[in-house]
């Protein structure tokens, strides 16, 4: 018997996008898209992007979802027509450009066509690499440069694990760590009792990813990380009134002071002793020249991937004492700079619609599940860093991103649909009348 395209989907698409978090975390750690990881990553995104529009496309189809779906395509169709149209300075770049939008699409797409199980089983994913990536970094510090631990052995490895940059990895501890924690405070309803045992283990891990992160020597992600932390009783809801009137309000501020201190405490020791990049101090003069180039480059932009070219030919002369400079280490002054007026749009967007899909209380004051608190300060801790640096260049962060973007922007589709549903439910108490009292 040859089962129905419903069931055969509901089958393979999960395993092939956790599949494609696999790979995409394991071999994309860098961002130069040149290795043969970065091509089989690819190659596996197509049949999970064509399962996913299928499954997405099966009646009925909210109008909720079409917007979602434009907006995340608005990226991606716009490196299509720069390289279609040839409005890029280098199409070749552009090309590589389109190509590597690929994972990161369809782990946006699996992620909202996957049933929820399927969701909270790809962040446990991501939260296990990050952990692998925390062990493999601990066994590259005893290990020459040409070793096998070592997976970009023309790079020195510095604490850098299954990435090439060392802050790239300092963004997945802190997204492992947001994760970890957050799924440590999902109730047994939640969880249907898999992984209720595993609550103090993944409470360990997450406090091991945050006392990881100082070794990276990324200062912003420290501070990032740090901020994601303290910020998780309040998205989580855990601070609101019911929690408060369970555990008494004496004890939420005792708890919380101490949590408060300990981790100005360990910032303050971390930062005094941190390397300190020296292209850190060229950040704000690459920012300014980015900025002006992309006003020059308006309204086109340059072309997506076309960054290395354009800037070399304008560059100001206080960087020229860099010998390198791939990125802009701002992700939004350069899709600005690449995209134009469609780079700027996606940009605004991408932040609204990170608002738009923060964390709330249910209609019955009940607080958000833990994958969607998880997912969307995972997301944060992203968005956050692109603001120093470029961690959305690699295809590990990129898919891993993604996913958690979409994991949050259902989870509050799935919140408003209930909320209706409710409100359009009639009441079930009877309605008797009350005569006046005499």
């Amino acid at each position: 018997m040859i089962p129905s395209r419903p069931a055969s989907l509901d089958v393979w698409l999960p395993r092939l996008a956790v599949g494609l978090l696999a790979m995409a975390f394991i071999t994309g750690g860098g961002s130069m898209d040149r290795s043969w990881g970065d091509v089989a990553t690819q190659l596996l995104a197509l049949p999970v992007i064509v399962l996913a529009v299928m499954r997405l496309l099966q009646p009925p189809v909210a109008r909720s979802r079409w917007i979602v779906l434009a907006i995340a395509a608005l990226g991606p169709a716009t490196v299509a027509a720069q390289w279609l149209l040839g409005t890029t300075a280098s199409p070749w770049a552009t090309e590589r450009a389109l190509y590597a939008w690929l994972p990161p699409v369809a782990a946006f797409l699996a992620a909202l066509a996957v049933p929820f199980p399927s969701r909270r089983l790809g962040l446990q994913w991501l939260a296990g690499l990050a952990c692998a990536s925390l062990v493999l970094a601990c066994l590259q510090l005893a290990a020459p440069q040409d070793s096998l631990l070592n997976p970009f052995p023309d790079l020195k490895p510095m604490f850098t694990g299954l990435f090439a940059n060392p802050n790239h990895q300092g963004t997945a501890l802190a997204i492992g760590a947001v994760l970890l924690l957050s799924g440590a405070t999902a109730s047994p309803r939640e969880e249907q009792g898999r992984w209720v045992a595993m609550r103090y283990v993944r409470i360990a891990l997450g406090v091991l990813l945050l006392l990881a992160l100082p070794f990276t020597g990324s200062r912003a992600m420290v501070l990032i990380g740090a901020a994601a932390v303290i910020a998780l009783p309040l998205v989580g809801g855990w601070l609101g009134r019911k929690w408060r009137h369970r555990h008494g309000r004496r004890q939420v501020l005792v708890l919380g002071g101490a949590g408060l201190a300990g981790l100005v405490l360990v910032l303050w020791i971390a930062m005094g002793w941190m390397r300190v990049d020296r292209m850190e101090q060229g950040r704000s003069v690459m920012a300014a020249a980015t900025t002006a180039l992309a006003v020059e480059a308006m309204p086109a932009g340059i072309g997506a991937g076309a960054f290395v070219p354009w800037f070399d030919a304008h560059i100001p002369e206080p960087m020229l004492q860099y010998n390198y400079i791939n990125h802009a280490h701002n992700e939004y002054l350069q899709w600005w700079l690449e995209g134009g007026v469609a780079g700027l749009a996606w940009s605004l967007l991408l932040l609204a619609g990170f608002i738009w899909a923060c964390p709330r209380p249910d209609a019955r004051g009940h607080r958000p599940d833990a994958a969607w608190v998880g997912s969307w300060l995972g997301v944060a801790c992203l968005l956050a860093h692109s603001v120093v640096d470029y961690p959305m260049r690699t295809p590990a962060l990129a898919t891993a991103g993604a996913w958690m973007a979409a994991v949050a922007i259902a989870s509050r589709l799935r919140q408003r649909q209930r909320r209706k549903t409710e409100q359009a439910r009639p009441d079930p108490s009877p309605s008797v009348p009350v005569s006046p009292r005499p």
